[in-house]
């Protein structure tokens, strides 16, 4: 993952995050860990009782989506 696109790109991931798990996780817990990659995940994992490598694959995922396209749309390749 691109930790410099998790902290520089965070309210976009934020949104990301808030339309994957937004039900669990409120606004004041996504402020608590702004950005904070290992903190995000366990956050995740104990709002949402999921498995942390599946956690950390799916924000993975999110972040390497936004970093590699401008705006975070997808672009063909």
């Amino acid at each position: 993952m691109p930790f410099n696109v998790l902290k520089s790109r965070w309210d976009d991931v934020r949104k990301r995050i808030k339309a994957r798990w937004g039900n669990l996780i409120s606004d004041a817990d996504l402020e608590m860990v702004r950005g904070d990659r290992v903190a995000l995940i366990n956050l995740i994992v104990d709002q949402c009782n999921l498995d942390d490598r599946v956690v950390a694959r799916e924000l993975d995922r999110m972040v390497n989506d936004i970093g590699g396209n401008e705006g975070g749309r997808r672009t063909e390749r």
